[in-house]
């Protein structure tokens, strides 16, 4: 799949962070397209659920446009941009006091999916149950080294 650059700002991400603090839509938009798929995949396997991910990826994004001018730019703005999400998610695991179960009618059928390889999903499910039984910071890093 082909990324789809603005020829105005071409690979540079410094050119990029200027145009936001300047409040360029253009601008604005091309570092979402660019950081959207792997910034959604992030948080999504620290959260593991889809509507708390939801919802720290767009406060990602917001605190990003009204944090932009703090943005020192002494690492990369995909550092900076990581580092509030992983702060967000932290603050999600700090503030789960328990568990929440879904409901059995919620839960897809894998019968209904013949192509699915059952011994594959469920050692993917008890992989998911192992990095999600470990304290947040050992959580972090697997995260972090096999999917990031």
């Amino acid at each position: 799949m082909e990324k789809r650059v603005d020829s105005r700002f071409g690979s540079d991400e410094s050119a990029l962070v200027e145009g936001l603090r300047q409040g360029d839509p253009a601008a604005a938009d091309e570092l979402f397209n660019r950081y959207c798929r792997p910034l959604h995949a992030f948080i999504m396997r620290m959260v593991g659920e889809q509507s708390t991910a939801e919802d720290v990826f767009q406060d990602t994004w917001v605190r990003i446009v009204r944090n932009i001018d703090g943005f020192r730019g002494d690492c990369k703005f995909s550092s900076w941009m990581f580092q509030i999400a992983l702060n967000l998610c932290r603050n999600i695991a700090r503030s789960a006091s328990r568990r929440e179960f879904v409901e059995l009618d919620k839960v897809r059928d894998l019968s209904q999916d013949a192509d699915a390889d059952a011994a594959k999903i469920l050692q993917a499910h008890r992989m998911k149950k192992l990095v999600d039984s470990l304290p947040v910071k050992m959580k972090e890093v697997i995260v972090m080294r096999f999917y990031h």
